[in-house]
């Protein structure tokens, strides 16, 4: 079975502030819309708190594969919700269900866990500097290809603030998806902290030495011409 590739969508000011006392900070149609675009026809995966925060009218999210990640095994969905344990069994069930798209939209533990698996990242930029108490994971720029950054900050009317979107792509492979499993936050980001084991260190024998046996000379073989009896 076929896994779906993982992409992530979020907005998150310079300093990535993604939320605040469990919402987003901002009322950003225009975001809003490019998350409608890239999403719809999709499966998304998020937490329970970002499912909680959405509005009752748009819960769950419409044309969209809705499955919610949470370690909570008491946990009870809401009708056409699917529920799952871990990111593996998450994709699973994408597959399962037939749907293509995987997208990760928050909260900042499902984007933790997603990110070392992840392949295109989508960013909305906020240009603000506002408190919140939920970050993005931090994430190597060095490991990602900047595909398309737009030129410039636009803020439509009712926008709270000027966003720019960006799309990056992954530019080592992700690790592969069968390989994941279910950690907290805090226990992968001390993983991705620890410093790298030394690699052992080999040693290189030379082959023994074998003495070489001397080749034999040909010596040509004389035939004895048989001396004719005389009579």
């Amino acid at each position: 079975m076929k896994l779906p590739p993982v992409s992530m969508m979020v907005a998150m000011t310079p300093k990535g502030v993604i939320g605040n006392k469990g919402s987003m900070p901002w009322h950003l149609a225009r975001d809003m819309k490019r998350f409608v675009k890239f999403t719809t026809n999709s499966a998304v995966v998020m937490g329970p708190k970002t499912y909680a925060s959405l509005p009752p009218k748009h819960r769950p999210l419409k044309n969209r594969l809705n499955i919610v990640l949470t370690s909570n095994r008491d946990y009870k969905p809401e009708p056409d919700v699917l529920v799952a344990h871990n990111p593996s069994q998450a994709l699973e069930l994408a597959a399962i269900k037939g749907w293509h798209e995987f997208f990760v939209i928050g909260g900042a533990m499902v984007y933790m866990s997603f990110l070392q698996y992840a392949e295109t990242l989508y960013v909305t930029y906020v240009d603000a500097d506002i408190k919140g108490d939920t970050y993005f994971p931090h994430w190597e720029k060095e490991d990602w290809r900047e595909v398309w950054l737009e030129s410039e900050w636009k803020q439509p009317e009712g926008d709270h603030y000027p966003t720019r979107f960006a799309e990056y792509r992954r530019v080592i492979h992700a690790t592969p998806t069968k390989e994941i499993s279910w950690r907290h936050p805090d226990e992968l980001r001390a993983k991705m902290l620890e410093k790298s084991e030394e690699p052992k260190k080999i040693t290189y024998k030379a082959p023994k030495k074998t003495k070489k046996k001397a080749a034999k000379k040909h010596k040509p073989k004389i035939r004895a011409r048989k001396k004719k009896a005389r009579r």
